[in-house]
Protein backbone atom coordinates (compact mmCIF):
# COMPACT_ATOMS: atom_id res chain seq x y z
CA UNK A 1 0.00 0.00 0.00
CA UNK A 2 1.07 3.33 -1.16
CA UNK A 3 2.23 5.61 1.85
CA UNK A 4 0.90 8.98 2.23
CA UNK A 5 3.14 11.53 0.04
CA UNK A 6 4.02 14.06 2.61
CA UNK A 7 5.20 17.53 0.32
CA UNK A 8 5.95 19.92 2.97
CA UNK A 9 3.92 22.89 1.33
CA UNK A 10 4.07 25.16 4.28
CA UNK A 11 6.19 24.13 7.02
CA UNK A 12 7.98 27.21 8.19
CA UNK A 13 6.08 30.42 9.32
CA UNK A 14 7.13 33.49 8.20
CA UNK A 15 7.68 35.62 11.64
CA UNK A 16 9.23 38.63 9.52
CA UNK A 17 5.58 39.62 7.95
CA UNK A 18 6.96 43.10 6.08
CA UNK A 19 6.86 41.41 2.90
CA UNK A 20 3.63 39.17 2.99
CA UNK A 21 0.65 40.99 2.20
CA UNK A 22 -1.98 42.54 5.01
CA UNK A 23 -5.30 42.80 6.33
CA UNK A 24 -7.58 45.12 6.87
CA UNK A 25 -10.34 43.65 8.90
CA UNK A 26 -14.32 44.76 9.27
CA UNK A 27 -16.14 43.45 11.97
CA UNK A 28 -19.94 42.44 11.31
CA UNK A 29 -21.31 43.59 14.42
CA UNK A 30 -24.57 44.91 14.88
CA UNK A 31 -26.48 46.49 18.29
CA UNK A 32 -29.14 44.16 17.62
CA UNK A 33 -27.05 40.89 17.74
CA UNK A 34 -25.09 39.35 20.58
CA UNK A 35 -22.99 37.67 18.00
CA UNK A 36 -22.60 37.44 14.71
CA UNK A 37 -20.72 34.55 13.27
CA UNK A 38 -19.40 34.25 9.39
CA UNK A 39 -19.80 31.07 7.49
CA UNK A 40 -19.68 31.85 3.59
CA UNK A 41 -18.56 34.54 1.47
CA UNK A 42 -19.36 35.14 -2.53
CA UNK A 43 -17.37 37.09 -4.75
CA UNK A 44 -19.44 40.53 -4.02
CA UNK A 45 -18.27 40.18 -0.45
CA UNK A 46 -21.51 38.88 0.62
CA UNK A 47 -21.43 36.87 3.86
CA UNK A 48 -23.90 34.29 4.86
CA UNK A 49 -23.54 33.73 8.76
CA UNK A 50 -25.63 33.38 11.69
CA UNK A 51 -26.71 35.93 14.03
CA UNK A 52 -27.59 35.48 17.66
CA UNK A 53 -30.13 37.52 20.16
CA UNK A 54 -29.27 38.26 23.23
CA UNK A 55 -32.28 36.17 24.65
CA UNK A 56 -33.28 34.37 21.80
CA UNK A 57 -32.01 31.61 20.05
CA UNK A 58 -30.27 32.35 16.48
CA UNK A 59 -30.69 33.47 12.83
CA UNK A 60 -29.68 32.68 9.52
CA UNK A 61 -28.65 36.13 8.10
CA UNK A 62 -26.06 37.71 5.81
CA UNK A 63 -23.74 40.96 5.73
CA UNK A 64 -23.09 43.34 2.62
CA UNK A 65 -20.88 46.35 3.61
CA UNK A 66 -23.94 48.52 1.78
CA UNK A 67 -26.94 47.06 3.83
CA UNK A 68 -25.20 45.41 7.07
CA UNK A 69 -26.78 42.35 8.91
CA UNK A 70 -29.91 40.82 7.46
CA UNK A 71 -31.91 38.57 8.98
CA UNK A 72 -33.63 35.48 7.22
CA UNK A 73 -36.09 34.06 9.48
CA UNK A 74 -36.70 30.63 9.81
CA UNK A 75 -39.34 28.18 8.33
CA UNK A 76 -41.49 28.30 11.32
CA UNK A 77 -39.26 27.00 14.13
CA UNK A 78 -37.21 28.68 16.38
CA UNK A 79 -33.68 29.13 14.69
CA UNK A 80 -32.01 28.78 12.08
CA UNK A 81 -28.32 29.03 10.46
CA UNK A 82 -26.77 29.90 7.01
CA UNK A 83 -24.09 27.95 5.85
CA UNK A 84 -23.62 29.44 2.49
CA UNK A 85 -23.69 31.86 -0.49
CA UNK A 86 -23.09 31.80 -4.31
CA UNK A 87 -22.59 34.16 -6.69
CA UNK A 88 -26.67 34.62 -7.49
CA UNK A 89 -26.63 35.44 -4.17
CA UNK A 90 -28.85 32.23 -2.67
CA UNK A 91 -27.87 31.07 0.33
CA UNK A 92 -28.11 27.60 1.90
CA UNK A 93 -28.00 26.31 5.70
CA UNK A 94 -30.63 24.79 8.14
CA UNK A 95 -34.03 25.78 10.05
CA UNK A 96 -36.27 24.67 12.66
CA UNK A 97 -39.59 24.11 11.23
CA UNK A 98 -43.11 24.04 13.08
CA UNK A 99 -43.09 20.24 13.88
CA UNK A 100 -39.75 20.98 15.64
CA UNK A 101 -37.62 19.23 13.16
CA UNK A 102 -34.50 20.33 11.17
CA UNK A 103 -34.74 21.16 7.60
CA UNK A 104 -32.16 21.91 5.27
CA UNK A 105 -33.19 25.28 3.26
CA UNK A 106 -32.76 27.23 0.32
CA UNK A 107 -32.88 31.25 0.00
CA UNK A 108 -33.23 32.96 -2.70
CA UNK A 109 -33.81 36.93 -3.09
CA UNK A 110 -36.86 36.28 -4.64
CA UNK A 111 -38.00 33.94 -3.23
CA UNK A 112 -36.82 33.33 0.41
CA UNK A 113 -36.25 30.56 2.34
CA UNK A 114 -37.57 27.59 1.35
CA UNK A 115 -37.16 23.96 2.84
CA UNK A 116 -35.87 21.60 0.84
CA UNK A 117 -36.62 18.00 0.66
CA UNK A 118 -35.52 15.08 2.92
CA UNK A 119 -34.21 11.89 2.41
CA UNK A 120 -36.10 10.81 5.30
CA UNK A 121 -39.79 10.79 7.23
CA UNK A 122 -37.95 12.54 10.43
CA UNK A 123 -36.17 15.45 9.40
CA UNK A 124 -32.72 16.10 10.81
CA UNK A 125 -30.92 17.63 7.37
CA UNK A 126 -28.24 20.09 6.81
CA UNK A 127 -27.12 22.18 3.44
CA UNK A 128 -23.41 22.84 3.84
CA UNK A 129 -22.71 23.87 -0.21
CA UNK A 130 -23.99 25.79 -2.81
CA UNK A 131 -22.25 26.30 -6.20
CA UNK A 132 -22.86 28.59 -8.58
CA UNK A 133 -25.63 27.41 -10.69
CA UNK A 134 -27.74 26.37 -7.71
CA UNK A 135 -27.39 23.15 -6.94
CA UNK A 136 -26.73 22.24 -3.37
CA UNK A 137 -25.08 19.44 -0.65
CA UNK A 138 -25.72 18.69 2.73
CA UNK A 139 -26.91 15.38 5.09
CA UNK A 140 -30.05 14.13 5.72
CA UNK A 141 -30.97 11.89 8.31
CA UNK A 142 -32.94 8.56 6.98
CA UNK A 143 -34.66 7.28 9.81
CA UNK A 144 -35.14 8.58 13.45
CA UNK A 145 -32.05 6.16 14.68
CA UNK A 146 -29.94 7.32 11.90
CA UNK A 147 -27.92 6.83 9.32
CA UNK A 148 -26.91 9.97 8.27
CA UNK A 149 -26.36 10.32 4.27
CA UNK A 150 -24.53 12.88 1.95
CA UNK A 151 -27.03 14.49 -0.52
CA UNK A 152 -27.13 16.34 -4.20
CA UNK A 153 -30.25 18.52 -4.83
CA UNK A 154 -30.74 20.11 -7.53
CA UNK A 155 -34.15 22.33 -9.08
CA UNK A 156 -34.39 19.77 -11.86
CA UNK A 157 -33.73 16.45 -10.52
CA UNK A 158 -34.76 16.54 -6.61
CA UNK A 159 -32.85 15.44 -3.98
CA UNK A 160 -30.39 12.38 -4.16
CA UNK A 161 -29.05 10.07 -1.66
CA UNK A 162 -25.21 9.66 -2.64
CA UNK A 163 -24.59 6.69 -0.34
CA UNK A 164 -21.41 5.91 1.75
CA UNK A 165 -18.53 4.70 0.69
CA UNK A 166 -18.70 0.65 0.81
CA UNK A 167 -18.70 -0.57 4.48
CA UNK A 168 -19.85 2.56 6.03
CA UNK A 169 -22.78 3.60 8.04
CA UNK A 170 -22.78 7.91 7.47
CA UNK A 171 -21.60 10.59 5.33
CA UNK A 172 -21.70 14.21 5.16
CA UNK A 173 -21.46 16.23 1.74
CA UNK A 174 -19.41 19.84 2.30
CA UNK A 175 -18.36 20.88 -1.16
CA UNK A 176 -18.90 21.30 -4.65
CA UNK A 177 -18.17 22.47 -7.63
CA UNK A 178 -19.41 23.94 -10.97
CA UNK A 179 -19.40 20.75 -12.55
CA UNK A 180 -20.90 19.51 -9.42
CA UNK A 181 -18.39 17.04 -8.35
CA UNK A 182 -18.82 17.06 -4.48
CA UNK A 183 -16.60 16.10 -1.92
CA UNK A 184 -17.09 15.45 2.03
CA UNK A 185 -16.89 12.62 4.18
CA UNK A 186 -17.94 9.00 5.06
CA UNK A 187 -17.81 6.78 8.07
CA UNK A 188 -17.97 3.87 9.61
CA UNK A 189 -19.30 2.65 13.30
CA UNK A 190 -15.54 2.28 14.43
CA UNK A 191 -15.29 6.42 14.27
CA UNK A 192 -12.97 5.47 11.13
CA UNK A 193 -13.29 8.47 8.84
CA UNK A 194 -12.48 8.96 4.72
CA UNK A 195 -12.54 11.61 2.51
CA UNK A 196 -14.76 10.73 -0.66
CA UNK A 197 -15.37 12.39 -4.20
CA UNK A 198 -18.93 11.50 -5.69
CA UNK A 199 -19.27 12.29 -9.52
CA UNK A 200 -22.22 11.83 -11.53
CA UNK A 201 -20.34 9.29 -13.76
CA UNK A 202 -18.44 7.48 -11.47
CA UNK A 203 -20.73 7.68 -7.87
CA UNK A 204 -18.76 8.37 -4.51
CA UNK A 205 -14.85 7.05 -4.64
CA UNK A 206 -12.34 7.73 -1.84
CA UNK A 207 -10.53 10.49 -2.38
CA UNK A 208 -6.79 8.45 -1.85
CA UNK A 209 -7.61 4.95 -1.76
CA UNK A 210 -4.08 4.13 -1.55
CA UNK A 211 -2.31 7.40 0.90
CA UNK A 212 -3.09 4.80 3.97
CA UNK A 213 -4.88 7.17 6.21
CA UNK A 214 -8.08 6.06 8.16
CA UNK A 215 -9.10 9.19 9.55
CA UNK A 216 -9.54 11.98 6.58
CA UNK A 217 -11.93 14.60 5.08
CA UNK A 218 -12.43 16.60 2.66
CA UNK A 219 -14.09 20.11 2.91
CA UNK A 220 -14.33 22.12 0.39
CA UNK A 221 -13.46 22.04 -3.60
CA UNK A 222 -12.57 24.22 -6.10
CA UNK A 223 -13.25 24.55 -10.30
CA UNK A 224 -9.56 22.70 -10.57
CA UNK A 225 -10.95 19.67 -8.79
CA UNK A 226 -8.37 20.75 -6.06
CA UNK A 227 -9.77 19.74 -2.56
CA UNK A 228 -8.82 20.46 0.80
CA UNK A 229 -9.33 19.32 4.06
CA UNK A 230 -7.78 17.62 6.90
CA UNK A 231 -6.39 14.19 8.26
CA UNK A 232 -5.17 12.23 11.22
CA UNK A 233 -0.94 12.60 10.62
CA UNK A 234 0.16 9.19 11.80
CA UNK A 235 4.04 10.50 12.69
CA UNK A 236 2.56 12.74 15.12
CA UNK A 237 -1.12 11.68 15.85
CA UNK A 238 -2.16 15.33 15.24
CA UNK A 239 -4.48 16.99 12.76
CA UNK A 240 -2.89 18.56 9.99
CA UNK A 241 -4.19 20.49 6.83
CA UNK A 242 -3.87 18.70 3.21
CA UNK A 243 -4.44 19.50 -0.25
CA UNK A 244 -5.45 16.79 -2.63
CA UNK A 245 -4.96 17.14 -6.31
CA UNK A 246 -5.62 14.66 -9.19
CA UNK A 247 -1.44 14.74 -10.22
CA UNK A 248 -0.14 14.77 -6.88
CA UNK A 249 -2.28 13.41 -4.30
CA UNK A 250 -2.59 14.04 -0.65
CA UNK A 251 -0.23 16.77 0.33
CA UNK A 252 0.06 17.82 3.71
CA UNK A 253 -0.26 22.00 4.30
CA UNK A 254 1.37 21.34 7.56
CA UNK A 255 1.11 22.86 10.91
CA UNK A 256 2.77 25.75 12.84
CA UNK A 257 4.31 25.34 16.12
CA UNK A 258 3.65 21.64 16.66
CA UNK A 259 0.07 22.92 16.70
CA UNK A 260 -2.85 20.98 14.50
CA UNK A 261 -4.34 22.57 11.34
CA UNK A 262 -7.87 22.24 9.07
CA UNK A 263 -7.66 23.45 5.95
CA UNK A 264 -11.48 24.85 5.16
CA UNK A 265 -11.54 26.91 2.05
CA UNK A 266 -9.52 27.08 -1.20
CA UNK A 267 -10.15 29.87 -3.46
CA UNK A 268 -10.33 28.93 -7.59
CA UNK A 269 -6.10 29.61 -8.49
CA UNK A 270 -5.36 27.28 -5.93
CA UNK A 271 -2.82 29.16 -4.51
CA UNK A 272 -4.91 30.71 -1.12
CA UNK A 273 -6.14 28.23 0.91
CA UNK A 274 -7.32 29.39 4.52
CA UNK A 275 -8.55 27.32 7.80
CA UNK A 276 -7.52 27.33 11.39
CA UNK A 277 -4.88 26.12 13.71
CA UNK A 278 -5.23 24.77 17.16
CA UNK A 279 -2.53 24.62 20.24
CA UNK A 280 -2.95 22.47 23.11
CA UNK A 281 -5.73 24.35 24.76
CA UNK A 282 -9.37 24.86 23.39
CA UNK A 283 -8.81 28.46 23.14
CA UNK A 284 -5.86 28.74 21.24
CA UNK A 285 -7.29 28.57 18.10
CA UNK A 286 -6.18 31.03 14.97
CA UNK A 287 -6.40 31.55 11.45
CA UNK A 288 -4.58 30.27 8.76
CA UNK A 289 -3.42 31.13 5.67
CA UNK A 290 -1.13 29.18 2.99
CA UNK A 291 -0.31 31.22 -0.26
CA UNK A 292 1.59 29.48 -2.83
CA UNK A 293 2.93 26.87 -0.54
CA UNK A 294 4.22 29.09 2.77
CA UNK A 295 1.84 28.69 5.69
CA UNK A 296 0.79 31.83 7.78
CA UNK A 297 -0.79 32.96 11.17
CA UNK A 298 -3.64 35.42 9.97
CA UNK A 299 -3.85 36.96 12.98
CA UNK A 300 -0.68 38.49 12.25
CA UNK A 301 -1.16 39.29 9.14
CA UNK A 302 -4.15 41.10 10.06
CA UNK A 303 -2.78 43.03 12.52
CA UNK A 304 -2.93 40.93 15.91
CA UNK A 305 -6.67 40.66 16.37
CA UNK A 306 -6.79 36.93 17.44
CA UNK A 307 -9.00 34.83 15.21
CA UNK A 308 -9.65 32.09 17.63
CA UNK A 309 -12.57 30.46 15.08
CA UNK A 310 -10.58 30.79 12.36
CA UNK A 311 -10.67 31.07 9.05
CA UNK A 312 -13.69 29.79 7.30
CA UNK A 313 -14.35 31.22 3.90
CA UNK A 314 -12.53 33.24 1.02
CA UNK A 315 -13.57 34.12 -2.36
CA UNK A 316 -12.06 35.47 -6.04
CA UNK A 317 -10.87 38.78 -4.73
CA UNK A 318 -8.90 37.45 -2.07
CA UNK A 319 -11.35 38.29 0.58
CA UNK A 320 -11.07 36.24 3.70
CA UNK A 321 -13.82 36.08 6.83
CA UNK A 322 -12.78 34.30 9.53
CA UNK A 323 -14.28 34.51 13.31
CA UNK A 324 -13.06 35.99 16.47
CA UNK A 325 -14.40 33.61 18.63
CA UNK A 326 -17.90 33.69 17.76
CA UNK A 327 -18.02 37.13 15.68
CA UNK A 328 -17.70 37.29 12.40
CA UNK A 329 -14.56 39.45 10.66
CA UNK A 330 -14.02 40.30 6.62
CA UNK A 331 -10.68 40.70 6.09
CA UNK A 332 -9.70 42.61 2.85
CA UNK A 333 -6.36 42.07 1.12
CA UNK A 334 -4.23 45.28 1.71
CA UNK A 335 -0.30 46.18 0.13
CA UNK A 336 -0.37 49.02 2.64
CA UNK A 337 1.37 48.32 5.71
CA UNK A 338 0.76 50.74 8.81
CA UNK A 339 2.91 51.26 12.15
CA UNK A 340 0.21 50.93 14.20
CA UNK A 341 -3.51 50.98 14.15
CA UNK A 342 -3.83 53.50 16.83
CA UNK A 343 -1.81 56.28 18.69
CA UNK A 344 -2.68 57.00 21.83
CA UNK A 345 -0.65 60.53 23.06
CA UNK A 346 -1.88 59.42 26.76
CA UNK A 347 -2.34 62.54 29.44
CA UNK A 348 -0.78 66.02 28.15
CA UNK A 349 -1.08 68.95 30.09
CA UNK A 350 -3.96 71.71 28.36
CA UNK A 351 -2.43 74.49 26.18
CA UNK A 352 0.92 72.50 25.78
CA UNK A 353 1.76 70.54 22.37
CA UNK A 354 2.95 66.57 22.95
CA UNK A 355 6.00 65.43 21.40
CA UNK A 356 5.38 64.29 17.64
CA UNK A 357 4.03 60.74 17.35
CA UNK A 358 5.02 59.15 13.47
CA UNK A 359 2.53 56.78 12.09
CA UNK A 360 5.00 54.89 9.10
CA UNK A 361 3.61 53.55 5.87
CA UNK A 362 5.06 50.49 3.93
CA UNK A 363 4.10 50.02 0.98
CA UNK A 364 4.33 46.23 0.22
CA UNK A 365 3.28 45.99 -3.08
CA UNK A 366 5.72 45.05 -6.26
CA UNK A 367 4.21 48.27 -7.90
CA UNK A 368 4.11 51.87 -7.40
CA UNK A 369 1.14 53.46 -4.40
CA UNK A 370 -0.68 56.56 -5.57
CA UNK A 371 -1.58 58.70 -2.49
CA UNK A 372 -4.12 61.46 -2.39
CA UNK A 373 -3.95 62.64 0.84
CA UNK A 374 -4.06 62.48 4.90
CA UNK A 375 -6.48 64.08 6.97
CA UNK A 376 -8.33 64.40 10.49
CA UNK A 377 -11.71 63.34 10.85
CA UNK A 378 -14.26 62.14 13.80
CA UNK A 379 -15.32 63.81 17.09
CA UNK A 380 -12.34 65.99 17.95
CA UNK A 381 -10.06 66.79 14.98
CA UNK A 382 -9.42 70.03 16.56
CA UNK A 383 -7.16 68.94 19.14
CA UNK A 384 -4.33 67.63 16.58
CA UNK A 385 -2.06 68.49 14.15
CA UNK A 386 -1.18 66.53 11.59
CA UNK A 387 1.92 66.55 8.37
CA UNK A 388 1.72 64.71 5.70
CA UNK A 389 5.29 63.99 4.50
CA UNK A 390 4.26 60.82 1.91
CA UNK A 391 5.02 61.42 -1.63
CA UNK A 392 2.01 61.13 -3.79
CA UNK A 393 3.79 58.38 -5.48
CA UNK A 394 5.33 55.67 -2.90
CA UNK A 395 7.51 53.17 -4.49
CA UNK A 396 7.38 49.67 -4.26
CA UNK A 397 8.56 48.44 -0.82
CA UNK A 398 9.15 52.60 -0.32
CA UNK A 399 8.21 53.75 3.26
CA UNK A 400 7.14 57.29 4.62
CA UNK A 401 5.66 59.27 7.50
CA UNK A 402 2.81 61.21 8.82
CA UNK A 403 3.38 63.16 11.50
CA UNK A 404 0.82 64.16 14.27
CA UNK A 405 1.05 65.94 17.58
CA UNK A 406 -2.07 66.61 20.06
CA UNK A 407 -2.53 70.06 21.75
CA UNK A 408 -5.64 69.97 24.24
CA UNK A 409 -8.07 72.64 25.10
CA UNK A 410 -9.53 71.44 27.97
CA UNK A 411 -9.06 68.59 30.48
CA UNK A 412 -10.44 65.51 29.17
CA UNK A 413 -10.35 62.61 26.81
CA UNK A 414 -10.27 63.70 22.81
CA UNK A 415 -10.58 61.22 20.09
CA UNK A 416 -9.91 61.25 16.23
CA UNK A 417 -9.35 59.60 13.30
CA UNK A 418 -6.78 59.90 10.73
CA UNK A 419 -7.85 58.80 6.96
CA UNK A 420 -4.79 57.58 4.40
CA UNK A 421 -6.38 57.86 0.45
CA UNK A 422 -4.78 56.02 -1.61
CA UNK A 423 -4.95 53.63 -4.43
CA UNK A 424 -5.49 50.36 -2.30
CA UNK A 425 -8.30 48.78 -2.61
CA UNK A 426 -9.02 49.09 1.26
CA UNK A 427 -8.86 53.00 1.44
CA UNK A 428 -9.22 54.66 3.77
CA UNK A 429 -6.83 53.26 5.84
CA UNK A 430 -8.02 54.61 9.09
CA UNK A 431 -5.54 54.66 12.54
CA UNK A 432 -7.47 55.92 16.03
CA UNK A 433 -5.56 58.62 17.68
CA UNK A 434 -7.05 59.25 21.26
CA UNK A 435 -5.81 61.66 24.22
CA UNK A 436 -6.13 62.93 27.08
CA UNK A 437 -5.96 66.98 28.48
CA UNK A 438 -5.13 67.39 32.52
Amino acid sequence: MRKLLILSLGVAFLNCVSSAQVYQATFLKSDRYYTTNASGINDAGTIAGTCRFVFNPYHACYWTSSGGLTDLGTLGGMYSSARAVNNLGQIVGYSSDASNGQRAFLWTPTGGMQALPTLGSDPDDLANAINKSGEVVGVSRLTPEGPFHAFFWSSSGGIRDLGTLPGDNDSDASGINSTNHVVGSSSDLNDGVRAFMWTQAGGMQELAPTSGLLHYRALAINDKNEVVGEFLNPADNKQHAFLWTQSGGIQDLGVLAGDSSSAVAIDKTGQLIVGRGTGSSPSSGYGLLWRSGEIFKLDALAGGIHLGGGAVGINSSGEIIANQGSNGVLLRPSWVKLSSRSINFGSVAVGQTSSTRNLIITNIATTPLTISGASLAGASPEEYSLTNACPSTLAAGGRCFIRVTFTPTASRQWNATINLSDSDPTSPQQVSVTGIGN
